[in-house]
C-alpha cells in the first residue's frame, strides 16, 4: 500500500512539472517541450514518455522524441560504465527502461519469511526473457519476503523455488518500485509461474538483532556524551554491526563501559519493539528522530522500543530486546573530523568474542604462573621487576663500556701531538658507544677519537674532537660523513661531535680507513 501510494505521489508530482514546463513554454512562445525536459520528466519522477506525449498533444504541444532518445541512450552508456562495478545493477537505468511496464513489488517481509508469488520479470545478460535455465538472473516478483540492502543494513539471502527450478538468493537490490533478486538459477524459471520465496531465518534473525541494537547505542551515546551525538552511518549484518556518530573526541574507557551497560540494560529489560507507519508530522509529534539525510515521503514508519528509543526507519528489527542477548563493543575509533566508529557483536557473536577473550586471558595467565584474576598483580610485579633488571644491567653495562675504554686507551697513536684512536667496539648500543667516545676524549685530552659498531645489522659511527683542535680546523661532522659516506650511509654534526649510520655493516673497515684519512687530511 506505501508503495502505491508513493507511485501515485510521484505521478502526481510529474503531472505539476508537466503543467509547469507547458506553462513556461507558453510564455516564450514555443510549440514543442524539449528532449531535455521530456528525459528530466521521465528520470527524475518516472514519467513515461508516451505520457508526456499525451498532455502535450492535449495543450498542443508536441515532444522533441530524437532529443529524448539522444538523452536516454546517454544516459544507458553511463549505466553500463557503472554496470561494470559491483552490485551496480541497482542503480542501472537500463534495467529501470526494461521494468518499466513491469507493476511495483511489495514487500511482505515484516509479517512473514515466506511468500508465495507470481515472476514478473527475467532479466539476464540486459535483456527480458520469457524464461530462463541454468543462469545467473535477476528476479522480479509481483510481492517479495526479502529485504533488499537499504538504510545501511545488508539485503536477505535465501532460496527462491519454482516448479522447475530453484535460485539461491544471492544478492537483493531495491530499484525504484521494484525488488530485484540476484542469484544462480539451477533448473528453468518462466514468467508468470508461481514462485515459492523463503529467507534464511537464522541470517535475517541476527540481521534484525544487530538492527535494533544500533538504535539502543544511538540512544546511549546520547545519554552519556550529549544530544549532538548523531547518527552519520551504519552497517548492519548478521555478524557485527557498525555504527558512525558526530563527536569531537575520543571515548575513554568509562563512557565505553557506560554505552555497553546502557545498552545491555535496555536487552535485558526484554522491551517490546514495535512499528507503526504514519505521517512525518504524527512522527515528529511522537518525538522519533529522523537520521542524518534520509529523505521522507509523506507516510514513515517509526520503529519504537517501548520508552526508551523512537526513530524512523525501515529496516527489519526483533519483536524483544531480550532477543538480542547480549551486546559488546569491539572497538571505538575516528574515521573523520568530527566523527567516530563503534563496532559491536550482539547475541551468540558476542558471546564467541568474550570466550574467545577468556580462553586467551587463561592462557596469558598459566604462562605468567598465575590465576585470571590475579593475572593484573602479576603483570605489575612482572613489570617492576623488569625495570629493577634494566636498571642493573645498565649499571653493568656502564662497567663494562669503562672496562672496554680502559683498553681502547692503548690502541691510540700520537700524530704531532694529538691523539688520535679510530677503533671498532663491538656488544654496544648507541648510547654507549656516544658515551664511549666521549669519556675517551676526555681521558685523551687533545684527541680526535672515531668509534665505529654494528648494530642490529646497521653500522653506528661517532666522532669526538676536543676544543682546542676544532680551532685548528678539524671538523667531526666532516670526518664521520666520510666514514658514512663509504658504508652506504650519510650524516653529520658539530665540529666536537658528530654521529652517523650507515646501511652496508660489511663496509665498516672501508669507513674507518675513510675516517682515518679524513683526520690525518686535517692535519695538512
Amino acid at each position: 500500500k506505501m508503495e502505491e501510494d508513493r507511485f501515485l505521489l510521484t505521478l502526481n508530482e510529474g503531472l505539476k512539472k508537466v503543467e509547469d514546463i507547458l506553462t513556461q513554454a507558453q510564455n516564450q512562445g514555443k510549440t514543442e517541450i524539449g528532449g531535455e525536459e521530456a528525459f528530466m520528466l521521465y528520470d527524475t519522477y518516472g514519467f513515461p514518455l508516451d505520457l508526456t506525449e499525451d498532455v502535450a498533444e492535449e495543450k498542443g504541444f508536441t515532444v522533441n522524441k530524437d532529443g529524448f532518445n539522444r538523452m536516454m541512450e546517454e544516459q544507458r552508456q553511463r549505466a553500463r560504465e557503472a554496470g561494470k562495478g559491483e552490485n551496480a545493477f541497482a542503480r542501472d537505468i537500463v534495467i529501470a527502461e526494461l521494468l518499466n511496464d513491469i507493476k511495483p513489488s511489495d514487500f511482505s517481509g515484516y509479517e512473514k519469511l515466506k511468500d508465495t508469488s507470481a515472476l514478473q520479470a527475467i532479466i539476464q545478460d540486459g535483456k527480458l526473457h520469457k524464461s530462463v535455465t541454468n543462469k545467473e538472473v535477476l528476479l522480479v516478483t509481483a510481492s517479495t519476503p526479502f529485504y533488499a540492502e537499504s538504510g545501511g543494513q545488508v539485503a536477505d539471502s535465501g532460496i527462491i523455488t519454482g516448479k522447475s527450478g530453484k535460485m539461491q538468493v544471492t544478492d537483493v537490490q531495491k530499484l525504484s518500485y521494484w525488488i530485484i533478486h540476484r542469484g544462480i538459477l539451477e533448473g528453468s524459471f518462466k514468467v508468470g509461474e508461481k514462485l515459492q520465496l523463503e529467507v534464511n531465518q537464522e541470517q535475517r534473525t541476527a540481521t534484525a538483532r544487530n538492527h535494533t541494537a544500533t538504535h539502543l547505542l544511538h540512544r546511549a551515546l546520547r545519554q552519556v556524551l550529549g544530544e549532538h551525538a548523531q547518527q552519520k552511518g551504519s552497517l548492519v549484518e548478521p555478524s557485527r554491526l557498525r555504527f558512525d556518530f558526530s563527536h569531537l573526541a575520543a571515548l575513554d574507557e568509562a563512557q565505553l563501559i557506560a554505552i555497553e551497560n546502557i545498552v545491555n540494560q535496555a536487552i535485558w529489560s526484554m522491551y517490546q519493539v514495535n512499528t507503526t507507519v504514519t505521517d512525518i508530522t504524527q512522527a515528529r509529534e511522537m518525538g522519533a528522530i529522523a537520521l542524518f539525510g534520509e529523505k521522507y515521503g509523506d507516510e514513515v514508519r517509526v520503529v519504537q522500543v517501548q520508552d526508551f528509543s523512537q526513530e524512523l526507519c525501515g529496516g527489519t528489527h526483533v519483536k524483544n530486546t531480550g532477543q538480542i542477548g547480549l551486546f559488546k563493543i569491539t572497538s571505538e575509533g575516528s574515521i573523520g573530523s568530527g566523527l567516530r566508529r563503534i563496532e559491536a557483536l550482539t547475541s551468540s557473536y558476542a558471546l564467541a568474542y568474550l570466550n574467545q577473550a577468556e580462553t586467551e586471558l587463561k592462557s596469558i595467565a598459566a604462562a605468567l604462573k598465575t590465576s585470571p584474576g590475579d593475572l593484573s598483580h602479576k603483570v605489575e610485579s612482572l613489570s617492576r621487576s623488569l625495570k629493577e633488571k634494566d636498571k642493573e644491567i645498565e649499571h653493568l653495562k656502564g662497567r663494562l663500556s669503562r672496562a672496554a675504554s680502559g683498553n681502547l686507551l692503548e690502541k691510540a697513536y700520537q700524530i704531532n701531538e694529538v691523539q688520535v684512536l679510530i677503533e671498532m667496539v663491538e656488544g654496544v648500543d648507541a648510547n654507549s658507544l656516544r658515551q664511549n667516545g666521549e669519556m675517551l676524549r676526555d681521558k685523551l685530552g687533545t684527541s680526535v677519537v672515531m668509534l665505529a659498531s654494528v648494530i642490529e645489522d646497521k653500522v653506528a659511527l661517532v666522532c669526538f674532537v676536543s676544543k682546542d683542535l676544532t680551532a685548528k680546523g678539524f671538523h667531526a661532522g666532516k670526518i664521520v660523513g666520510a666514514a658514512a659516506k663509504a658504508a652506504g650511509g650519510g650524516g653529520g654534526g658539530r665540529p666536537d661531535m658528530a654521529q652517523a649510520g650507515a646501511r652496508d655493516a660489511s663496509k665498516i673497515e672501508e669507513a674507518l680507513a675513510a675516517a682515518r684519512q679524513m683526520i690525518e687530511k686535517s692535519f695538512s
